[in-house]
């Protein structure tokens, strides 16, 4: 049954209430101060860019390697045979009411021009 996984821990971790009150912090000061935190955020970007735009080059470059060599890589099959699949596959249940929402949403998007039509 959904939700009703034995193997999590029944509390949250300090990571959770650590991550919530970070986000805490940057939607209030986004909100309180929108002008300083948008001066803020575009400093931050413009050293990151400047001063570290090299790392993202060779990090995404060493990743992209990464990738193809794990593609090319011979790896024993008989170590993931042991991977169990759920014996029925989990399919949502929507309801004409959720498909209109969708539809609703969707042309949103594209009248405010945060989607293409036909790109969903």
């Amino acid at each position: 049954m959904i939700g009703n996984n034995t193997d999590r821990p029944s509390h949250l971790g300090w990571v959770f209430y650590l991550s919530l009150i970070l986000l805490g912090g940057f939607i209030a000061i986004a909100t309180l101060l929108p002008v300083t935190f948008s001066q803020s955020v575009e400093f931050a970007l413009d050293f990151t860019t400047t001063h570290f735009g090299w790392l993202y080059l060779f990090v995404t470059t060493g990743f992209l390697f990464f990738c193809i060599s794990i593609a090319l890589s011979s790896f024993n099959m008989t170590d993931y045979a042991e991977i169990r699949l759920p014996d029925k596959p989990f399919s949502p249940r929507l309801t004409v009411r959720d498909t209109l929402l969708w539809h609703k949403l969707e042309r949103q998007f594209i009248e405010e021009g945060l989607m293409m039509p036909g790109k969903a």
